[in-house]
């Protein structure tokens, strides 16, 4: 609980994955992949209760054995197709009946972020509780220029690739870009269901740095994760 508002962590784990399958149980570290979100939930000063929502037995077994309430997701919100957001809500339209308190506030942790810290968490649901954002969502850095990134046709010609007339020109003298990092995102309940989903006007970014901001996709994340770990071992 933060200024008097309970506090519902919700981590989606879907079975099936293309870029790395069975991911989200894939050891990381020692662990289970989804492991690490569950314990950063746990551990967070401000969140009250923590569900996992799956279609897959093993996930709901690890959310077992990590004593957290899970719900298995239906087969409709498990495809290919289906969104985080959906999900979300079936969590919300069922968490009423499990849990005698409603929550104020949603946090989603995605299991494919192993490397952000409980502070992350904390920290964003202090911006998003003490500022005028109705949601939070994390972001990081990008180190791409965007005047770098294009489409190629089919004959692979650089014609028209570059942005800018052409011209290359230093990354210092471009304004700093942000990404996405999937890492975070946090709102108030009532928000999040009328938006049906985490962005609308009265969203905000939380920055996150790069070396926390790993979105584990495909076999290449996943190995980059596992680097940043064995060299903070090193430290």
């Amino acid at each position: 609980m933060y200024k008097d508002k309970k506090i519902l962590s919700i981590i989606p784990a879907r079975k099936n994955s293309k870029g790395l399958p069975s991911k989200n149980i894939k050891d990381f570290n020692g662990l289970p992949l989804i492991s690490w979100s569950i314990l950063h939930a746990k551990e967070s000063k401000y969140i009250d209760d923590v569900v996992v929502t799956s279609d897959c037995e093993e996930v709901l077994s690890i959310a077992k054995e990590n004593s957290v309430l899970f719900l298995r997701r239906p087969d409709k919100l498990a495809t290919d197709d289906s969104h985080v957001p959906e999900a979300i809500l079936h969590v919300l339209s069922s968490i009423d009946k499990i849990r005698e308190n409603t929550f104020d506030l949603v946090v989603l942790l995605q299991p494919t972020s192993p490397l952000r810290a409980v502070r992350d968490i904390d920290g964003a649901i202090e911006f998003l509780c003490n500022s005028r954002a109705s949601a939070v969502v994390s972001v990081c850095e990008s180190t791409c220029n965007l005047n770098y990134i294009n489409v190629l046709p089919e004959d692979l010609s650089m014609k028209n690739f570059l942005g800018n007339n052409g011209n290359l020109t230093n990354r210092q003298d471009h304004p700093k870009n942000y990404q996405l990092n999937g890492a975070v995102y946090a709102a108030y309940r009532r928000y999040l269901v009328e938006n049906r989903g985490f962005y609308g006007e009265d969203t905000f970014a939380y920055i996150m740095p790069k070396e926390r901001s790993i979105d584990i996709d495909d076999v290449y994340d996943f190995r980059l994760a596992e680097f940043f770990v064995k060299m903070d071992r090193r430290k």
